[in-house]
């Protein structure tokens, strides 16, 4: 997802993957508190469930090893190395998935 708008309370997102890539969702705060009734104390927070991640372009990424990588080839590879470096940034073909304009496929 990226997000496209950001307020106190809630996030609006645009999906990139799947069947409904290009639509705008809403996520909200949810609240967390722990289980333990027994602290001394109370504990109560509002998070958004989402994690951080980061975009750079594949000669940046050279040298370096992800967990995860996603490949945004919206336009033609320029230089065919360019796609052997973005393959190569990733242990597993399980970690690695191609999005191709508007499809992700996953190797």
């Amino acid at each position: 997802m990226v997000i496209q708008r950001m307020c106190s309370n809630v996030l609006e997102v645009q999906i990139l993957p799947g069947s409904n890539v290009g639509h705008t969702v809403l996520v909200s705060k949810i609240s967390l508190a722990p289980s333990d009734i027994n602290l001394p104390f109370n504990l109560k927070t509002q998070e958004f469930q989402i994690r951080l991640v980061f975009a750079m372009t594949i000669n940046k990424a050279q040298g370096q090893t992800f967990a995860r990588v996603v490949l945004l080839l919206q336009e033609p590879v320029f230089i065919h190395g360019q796609l052997c470096v973005a393959f190569s940034r990733v242990r597993t073909l399980d970690s690695i998935h191609v999005k191709l304009n508007p499809c992700i496929y996953k190797l």
